[in-house]
């Protein structure tokens, strides 16, 4: 199944932080997913201090590359030189009365799946400066643990998840062809891929003990034709295959929900990111001057 990943932008301290988060694709136009988006990013801004803003999300097919939908929050006067970007809505800041801490400074979060059996680190940067002493330590603030706990549970609510490595399978080679274009084809007894649909990604296959076709031996980038055929991705010249050998696919993009997201495992220190607004070659110079 395809996979939607939405990216949130915040700013702080002229330094913007992205988070990436998934949804399973069930919609061809990527705006319809800008509701969750938009609800998902209202309360994780709410972990930020004053200091910091909703700059815009991203939503995006994963693997999918130059296709896109994004929405820009308003900015702030000191940006626009004005009241808001020209639009009537404010923009969306962090909690009020609450200073954010440095905008390297990470909250480390392990998020889990229904049955404890998964987990993924999520590091949540421009958190409140009183949530964390001068130690370095995480310190339990009563309301920032109740926005913490309603952030988490929106993720659960819209079926929010990550991508992780999905059940190992395993079949055994049934034919080995010289395909299209130099690239071997390959066949294999089982089904070891989902059902292919466009677009078709390469993914990585471990291939073992083919006879006479020694050359795909070993791990190999191929595209999937079939649920139990694929074509290598590369041209390859190999010896006539002679039987035998076996083919182990991990998939990487098995989507996971996450149930909880509360677990505060310590707090630790990401770098932020780019100066929004500013191209990649004049922030090089700023950061020399």
């Amino acid at each position: 199944m395809a996979n939607v990943r939405v990216t949130i932008d915040i700013v702080q301290y002229a330094q913007s932080v992205s988070e990436s988060y998934w949804l399973p694709k069930n919609s061809s136009d990527l705006s319809t997913y800008g509701t969750v988006a938009d609800r998902l990013a209202q309360k994780r801004i709410k972990l930020c201090g004053a200091q910091g803003y909703l700059l815009a999300y991203r939503v995006s097919e994963e693997g999918v590359f130059r296709d896109g939908y994004t929405f820009h929050y308003p900015l702030p006067a000191i940006i626009t030189g004005g009241s808001t970007s020209g639009s009537t809505s404010s923009p969306i800041y962090g909690t009020s009365g609450q200073n954010s801490d440095a905008i390297d400074t990470t909250l480390i979060i392990r998020a889990r799946n229904a049955d404890y059996t998964r987990w993924k680190t999520i590091f949540l940067r421009g958190i409140w400066d009183a949530v964390v002493d001068q130690g370095g330590r995480y310190l339990t603030v009563p309301a920032f643990d109740s926005l913490l706990k309603a952030w988490s549970r929106q993720l659960f609510n819209d079926g929010w998840g990550w991508l992780g490595v999905g059940t190992r399978r395993v079949a055994n080679v049934a034919t080995v062809t010289q395909g299209p274009t130099n690239r071997p084809a390959i066949t294999f007894d089982a089904d070891i891929f989902p059902t292919p649909v466009a677009p078709v990604k390469n993914v990585q296959v471990r291939f073992t003990g083919l006879a006479g076709a020694t050359q795909i031996n070993g791990l190999k980038l191929v595209t999937p034709t079939a649920t139990n055929a694929c074509t290598l991705a590369k041209p390859l010249l190999f010896f006539p295959y002679l039987g035998g050998g076996r083919a182990t696919y991990s998939p990487k993009d098995t989507f996971i929900p996450i149930a909880d997201a509360t677990s505060v495992s310590g707090v630790g220190e990401r770098k932020a990111g780019r100066v929004p607004f500013v191209p990649p070659g004049r922030q090089k110079v700023r950061a020399a001057s």
